[in-house]
């Protein structure tokens, strides 16, 4: 009878543990349910739409709440938005990872991580708000949403992992929160819309990469609690024009500044000690650079094709213990000329790569230095006859030139199997001459356009059934040229209000008055808009 006793009490016991742990699919959701508690599952593939996860469940007329989700949850899943409750504590890495369509995400007040690849290649999620509970964010947490427009972070936030807003590349501002101290490496990396960042008091270190090809960024301010900054930190940066380096950073990374080609002036802080290998390469803008006394040593290539270089100031008065390649400073100015301590010309005359610059003088003591050469003289772009065009008024002038486009993509992806393409190059120049420094930097967009809108067309003007127009700026006028003659033209801003119109001239060319407007303006031709940046 005992016998029988137990082996019933332990049947039950099973039935029960059976029944306290189980698996349930509700509205479209999985959920593992164990002691009154629910936590979202591996959903299918298929799982799409609007997702409301509700705090309680109830299965088997027993209710759960629900309390978290596993790592992977919705990934790649078709949802379009998703609300969660205030109840869920916990979520796993990658939850809305590779979600495409996700447009739509309201995380409850309970979270207070987001873990790794939390929203990884949500390529069309705009905006979001993050509840103020969220004290991290972890490695790749937005990496490739390539669509986020805005975030508003929670002020509590004290740790942004590695990669973190990577390739986002419709974020122009971010606000980051007080209490955070480290960027983590590549955390803006190839934020390629970022215009402008704050840097809270508390930061101490910027990785490496950490603003790796922010191509965009024109203005960062460094604050006093800075010390370290990461190698390649701000290389391609083609847009930063100065930087003020604080004297609390005592060491600077390789390549940091590498290819900045806007960059004209900086200042290094007095507590440096070395200048890394390829720390100012490709900065063909920089016009001078004073070297201050605690530097040791210049790596290979630091200011190499720093073409407009025109002067160097160093305060050495001994060079026995100051390590520099002997490439240092290849490419730059062949008229740069090398400012140096009174009494030290001889020394540094019999030093490489001192001895490399054609003139090396003393500074004088009030500090003067010798007339600069004359600035070549801005070219400007045109197109014609299947050719971009530049000239300038500077005699002898040779052009150096970049052109991109936004279509150009490499393993990209669609869903839908359509691409649209933005048919436009963006066009950068700038002029070079024996005995001037470099010209500033001339823009332009080129634009193919379909033949036939607006007015008449003329069949020199048709490639492949569409035409040319380029449009350039010199920030109080938009020009453009490829038009039809007596082509009408007009500039608007984004919102739609008209600032000027004009018609073509018997040479394709309008002038338009941007009216002291800035950013992005659209120019009408015909039937078509056309985007341009004004400075």
């Amino acid at each position: 009878m005992k016998k029988f006793t137990l082996t019933f009490l332990f049947s039950c016991l099973a039935f029960c543990f059976a029944l306290a742990q189980e698996t349930a699919t509700i509205d479209g959701v999985k959920y593992y349910l164990k002691n009154g508690e629910a936590t979202i599952m591996v959903q299918d593939k298929s799982l799409s739409g609007d997702i409301v996860i509700p705090e309680k469940i109830l299965y088997n007329n027993s209710e759960y709440i629900v309390t978290s989700a596993t790592n992977n949850a919705f990934e790649s899943t078709m949802i379009e938005s998703i609300i969660f409750p205030n109840s869920i504590k916990k979520i796993g890495d990658m939850l809305f990872s590779g979600c495409r369509q996700l447009l739509s995400v309201t995380l409850g007040n309970s979270i207070k991580s987001l873990g790794e690849g939390t929203f990884y290649g949500c390529y069309n999620l705009k905006h979001i708000t993050l509840p103020n509970n969220i004290t991290s964010l972890g490695d790749f947490c937005f990496s490739f949403c390539s669509n986020l427009e805005s975030i508003i972070l929670s002020k509590n936030i004290e740790a942004i992992g590695v990669q973190c807003f990577s390739s986002c590349d419709k974020l122009t501002s971010i606000d980051l929160p007080n209490k955070l101290s480290v960027l983590e490496e590549g955390c803006f990396y190839s934020c390629t819309s970022l215009k402008s960042i704050y840097l809270p008091e508390k930061i101490s270190s910027l990785g490496r990469n950490c603003f790796l090809g922010c191509r965009s960024l024109e203005s960062v301010e460094l604050p006093s609690s800075i010390t370290y900054i990461g190698n390649q930190a701000f290389r391609e940066c083609s847009s930063l024009i100065s930087i003020d380096l604080p004297n609390s950073i005592t060491s600077i990374g390789d390549a940091c500044f590498a290819d900045c080609r806007s960059l004209k002036e900086i200042n290094l802080p007095n507590g440096i000690e070395t200048l890394g290998l390829y720390f100012f390469s490709g900065c063909n803008n920089l016009s001078s650079i004073t070297i201050p006394k605690s530097v040791t040593s210049i790596g290979d290539d630091c200011f190499g094709r720093c073409s407009s270089l025109l002067s160097v100031t160093c305060e050495w008065g001994n060079l026995d213990n100051i390590s520099t390649y002997s490439n240092a400073f290849d490419g730059i100015f062949t008229e740069s000329i090398l400012y140096v301590p009174a009494g030290t010309v001889d020394m540094y005359k019999a030093t490489e790569p001192w001895s490399n610059f054609k003139y090396i003088e003393e500074v004088g003591e009030s500090g003067d230095t010798s007339e600069e050469p004359t600035q070549c003289a801005t070219p400007s772009i045109s197109y014609a006859d299947g050719k971009l065009v530049f000239t300038c008024e500077t005699d002898g002038a040779e052009y150096h030139y970049t052109v991109t486009s936004e279509d150009f993509r490499t393993n990209a992806y669609s869903q839908g199997g359509t691409v649209e393409l933005t048919a436009a190059y963006n066009i950068s120049v700038y002029a070079s001459a024996d005995g001037c420094t470099n010209s500033d930097e001339a823009k332009a967009v080129l634009y193919f356009i379909k033949a036939g809108s607006g007015t008449g067309v003329g069949v020199s003007e048709i490639i492949a059934g569409k035409r040319s127009i380029v449009l350039s700026t010199d920030g109080q006028t938009v020009t453009a040229s490829g038009l039809a003659d007596g082509e009408a033209v007009s500039l608007y801003t984004t919102d739609g209000m008209l600032l000027s119109t004009a018609k073509a001239s018997a040479d394709g060319i309008a002038t338009l008055d941007t009216k002291g407007e800035r950013g992005v303006l659209i120019v009408k031709v015909g039937n078509d808009g056309l985007k341009i940046a004004v400075n």
